[in-house]
Parts: C-alpha cells; sequence; structure tokens
C-alpha cells in the first residue's frame, strides 16, 4: 500500500467540511473567517483553528492554535469551562501549534509547532520560553511525563525525546522508526507509554527507563489518535477510519471497535470509561470498549476532543474554534415506580380485615351448634328417613327433566 507522507495527509484534511450543526455552542457560526493582524487576535477569534486541548485543573482548559498557513505565528491560548468561546491567548509560536498539555500539578503548560520549537509556559508567573528548533521537526505529539518534570515528544522523523524542563535542554532521545509520530499517552500508573506512528504501529516504551519494550501493528495506515482505557488496554485511532482495542502488550491482536466515515484524529477517554473519538469529516463518535453508541455532527473538521467531566465534551474544530457537546437523558419513566412501592402498605389493612370477619363467621356455626336446644336437634335416625324418602322425589323429578328434553329433541330438528 502507498503511503501518504503527513504533509500530504495533511493538505488532504483541509479540504473536508460538514455544516450540520448538533452541538451546545455559545458561536454559531460556519463561515470562513477572515485572517486577523495578529497571533493575538487570531486566537480570539471565534474562527481560530484549534488542534489541541488540555485540561489545567479547576474548570480551565489550554488550546493549541494555528492558521491555514502552517508557517505564520500562532498562540496557545487559555479558556473557562463556561466560556470556551473566549480564548485568551497567553503566549505565541513562530509556527502552527500542533500540540499541547499541562502538568498534572497545574504549574506548567507545554506545546510543539509545525517548526519543531517546544514552548513551556509557568502558570503562576505568566513567564513563557520557546526553546527554538530543540525537537528538529514538525511534532505533533508531546505528553508532559506524569512527575510534571519531564516532556515527552515525538516528531516527524520518528525521534521520540524527553526534554528535562529545569534543565531547559533535551536529556534523552529514541528512534522509533523513519514514520512521524502522531500521538502520545500514558498508562494510568505511569510506568509505561505508547506512541502511535504512520506506518500503523504502537510503539511501547517504558517509563522512566525509556527504553522501546515492544510493538503492535494495527494497521496499514496512519495512527492519529491513541489513549489508555486501563492498564492493559488501548483504544487506537487509524486513518483507515477505524477504531480499535487492543491489550497493551508487544504483537497485541487489535479489534475495531467502530467503523467511521473518516479518519480518526483524536482519542479521549472520561473517568466512566466512555471514549470520544474525533473524526476528520466533521464527526465525533461517543463510544465504549464494547462498542456502540452515537455521533454527533461538527460544524467543520474536528481535530481534538477533550472530557469537561462525564457529561460535556470539548471539541476543537478546524473552522469554528471550541465547540460544545453535551450529554442528555430521557429517563424519564421513574415517577410511576412510587406507587407501586407504596401499594403493598396500603393493601395490608384490607388483607386483615377480612381475615379477622372471616374467623368470626367460621366461629359463629360453632356457638350456635353448642347453644342449640336438644328438641331442636333432629335424630340421626329421623334424618336418615328423610334422606330417604328425598331420593324418589329427586329421581322422579330427574326423569321427567329427561322425559322433556326427549320431546324437545325432534323439535330443535
Amino acid at each position: 500500500m502507498t503511503f501518504r507522507s503527513p504533509r500530504l495527509q495533511y493538505l488532504v484534511a483541509t479540504l473536508f467540511v460538514l455544516v450540520t450543526f448538533v452541538f451546545r455552542t455559545h458561536v454559531v457560526s460556519a463561515a470562513e473567517p477572515s485572517v486577523p493582524a495578529s497571533a493575538s487576535e487570531a486566537a480570539a477569534s471565534t474562527g481560530a483553528w484549534v488542534t489541541s486541548i488540555a485540561s489545567i485543573g479547576a474548570g480551565d482548559y489550554v488550546a493549541g492554535t494555528a492558521d491555514g498557513l502552517l508557517l505564520r505565528e500562532s498562540s496557545v491560548c487559555r479558556f473557562n469551562s463556561k466560556h470556551p468561546d473566549q480564548l485568551e491567548a497567553i503566549y505565541s509560536h513562530p509556527a502552527g501549534v500542533w500540540a499541547v498539555d499541562a502538568s498534572s500539578d497545574g504549574k506548567l503548560i507545554a506545546s510543539s509547532d509545525y517548526r519543531g520549537n517546544l514552548g513551556v509556559f509557568t502558570i503562576d508567573g505568566g513567564k513563557a520560553q520557546v526553546f527554538e528548533g530543540v525537537l528538529e521537526r514538525w511534532t505533533q505529539a508531546l505528553r508532559f511525563a506524569p512527575d510534571s518534570q519531564s516532556v515527552i515528544a515525538g516528531n516527524e522523523g520518528g525521534k521520540l525525546f524527553v526534554f528535562d524542563v529545569a534543565a531547559g535542554k533535551v536529556s534523552k532521545s529514541i528512534e522509533l522508526g523513519s514514520q512521524a509520530v502522531a500521538k502520545i499517552a500514558f498508562s494510568p500508573d505511569g510506568s509505561r507509554l505508547a506512541a502511535t506512528d504512520g506506518s500503523g504501529t504502537v510503539h511501547l516504551v517504558s517509563w522512566p527507563e525509556f527504553a522501546a519494550t515492544g510493538k503492535i501493528k494495527v494497521s496499514e495506515e496512519s495512527l492519529w489518535g491513541v489513549a489508555f482505557a486501563d492498564a492493559n488496554t488501548i483504544v487506537v485511532g487509524s486513518s483507515d477510519r477505524n477504531l480499535y482495542r487492543c491489550a497493551a502488550t508487544a504483537d497485541a491482536k487489535p479489534e475495531s471497535i467502530l467503523s467511521g466515515r473518516d479518519w480518526i484524529t483524536h482519542v479521549s477517554i472520561n473517568a466512566n470509561g466512555q471514549i470520544a473519538a474525533a473524526e476528520l469529516g466533521g464527526g465525533v463518535h461517543v463510544t465504549t470498549l464494547s462498542g456502540g453508541g452515537g455521533q454527533l455532527s461538527a460544524p467543520s473538521s474536528v481535530w481534538s476532543v477533550a472530557w469537561n467531566g462525564t457529561t460535556e465534551l470539548f471539541v476543537g474544530t478546524r473552522k469554528n474554534g471550541v465547540v460544545i457537546a453535551t450529554q442528555s437523558w430521557s429517563l424519564t419513566e421513574r415517577a410511576p415506580e412510587a406507587p407501586a412501592k407504596e401499594a403493598p402498605a396500603k393493601e395490608e389493612p384490607a388483607k386483615e380485615e377480612p381475615a379477622k370477619e372471616e374467623t368470626k363467621e367460621a366461629s359463629k356455626p360453632e356457638e350456635k351448634a353448642d347453644d342449640k336446644p336438644a328438641e331442636e336437634a333432629k335424630p340421626a335416625a329421623e334424618e336418615a328417613k328423610s334422606e330417604a324418602e328425598a331420593k324418589p322425589a329427586e329421581a322422579a323429578t330427574e326423569a321427567s327433566a329427561e322425559k322433556v328434553e326427549e320431546k324437545s329433541e325432534p323439535k330443535n330438528e
């Protein structure tokens, strides 16, 4: 199969636009935005191309933005979960930003761009540093290490770096192959990471040893998204339009969870195990490891998704900034259950009273039988005689009835 280079794939990707809009958002506009004069204005505009989203904590998020021309200056922005349409530029990059992340301690933001530059921003002090060229080439995969002291990044040439934030330099690097590294994800316990590339391979790397431990061949096409569902399972999105799951072990066999209509560009999993998978053509799938679920339609191409809790998604689009998808519930049948639960309590008194009445009625004949005078009691001999006399009369009556029936039958025929 012929592989497209990441740059050629990007050019094809920019051609896809979907017009339908089913998200709840503060800004509804599908028109092509004008190009602002500065990076700050670009970040503030509603038409910012949002390439990456990450949570800072306490309802705040950071987003990487880019322009259609990737060599133009771009911004890293901040927004609050209540106003995702209001992107505040906090520092700039000399080229389009393709990846952004926040440290787990909420103190640092890191970003990488189309030229291999790495940006580091100290949130409390508001200080930004851009380390030009330290990642060598276009870098679209970036994650903070669990200890918040290092940044792991993968570039277009298949190289994986460890950048020491305190020292301000790359401390380690390994070659994963010749294909571009697209995404990086850490395991829940932070003991290893998974990196996807353009050959359809997931590379497993130990941490903090930073040594390659195995590979998983998932597809013949690029893998754009990856996330750990749990300690032993990863979920991978591919440009072959499938979302896969597989064990996080070398040579594991992948299984497709769902098939989309376009490249799966990003994967995010919430605390309940729900999976959000972004689709290049403007779709967002919400599913689980077992498959199923549904699909939403965004106003333009989707490059990033991030959960806000478990019922809301922030979606980074090509032309419409950050839009919101909110989970709705339709379980309205609970009210009728209350009377059903109270019914036994209401019926109990009704059941007790008849039982008492029956007891009284049952005792009355016995009392009358005991109290009845002897002269009113029929002797056994007289009773037997009465029964004997009654039987011939009953027989005569039955015989008369049979004769009547015999006479009536011909008439009925």
